[in-house]
């Protein structure tokens, strides 16, 4: 008797761990409402780091408007950084920036749509400055569970061709 309540007992326990994997957890949806300026702003979506990635070069502005179809109860944080060249090192340094300077201003209204600006940065450029980044992380609840999104923004000057 005491080997089957063994057997039982470290079968359970292997049931139990098993069942414990973390799986991936379902990423907050979007839908793109409106892009004020489609050829500049490029939206996409990144399987690998469950997120998605928006370009938009430095000498343009313009509003990207998004959806969230599977929460209605979105909150955000930002992070902005921009790089710059060091020559003497031969690579560049990345420096804590402000949404302001890196042109990137975010709203969330009626809880479920986003709303991102860019305003134009050419202008204001310091000489060595090479691409700006923001990550805005999106948090909601779907299905009872805590998840999260990530829109990754890179800013870069306009290639001279």
């Amino acid at each position: 008797m005491n080997k089957y309540l063994r057997f039982l007992f470290l079968s359970l326990l292997v049931i139990a761990i098993s069942g414990c994997e973390k799986g991936n957890e379902s990423p907050l949806l979007f839908e793109v409402r409106s892009n004020t300026n489609p050829e500049d702003i490029l939206l996409s979506y990144n399987t690998d780091e469950t997120g998605y990635y928006i370009d938009v070069k430095t000498n343009c502005n313009g509003d990207l408007e998004l959806a969230c179809s599977n929460c209605n109860n979105l909150t955000y944080t930002i992070d902005c950084t921009y790089s710059i060249l060091v020559p003497e090192e031969h690579t560049y340094r990345d420096v804590q920036a402000s949404k302001k300077q890196v042109g990137v201003i975010v709203k969330i209204f009626d809880g479920y749509q986003l709303s991102i600006h860019f305003d134009k940065l050419a202008d204001r450029l310091p000489i060595d400055f090479l691409w700006a980044d923001a990550e805005i992380k999106i948090y909601g609840k779907v299905g009872g569970k805590n998840v999260n999104t990530k829109f990754s923004i890179r800013r870069s000057k306009p290639l001279n061709i």
